[in-house]
């Protein structure tokens, strides 16, 4: 059975935003933002700061 790829857009979006909290969490976490982009919601990117390259 194939799913059709709305249904699948949500299903990673909510599995993506599951990853935020876990990852703010960490203390060498600066910032952990999810942005979907408005024209094509398929296409998302994490913005994200730590403390140190190597972390």
């Amino acid at each position: 059975m194939l799913i059709s790829w709305p249904n699948q857009i949500e299903t990673v979006k909510t599995e993506l935003i599951k990853l935020i909290g876990v990852t703010r969490t960490k203390k060498v976490c600066i910032n952990y933002d999810l942005h979907q982009d408005n024209k094509n919601p398929a296409h998302f990117i994490f913005y994200e700061n730590w403390a140190s390259r190597e972390l």
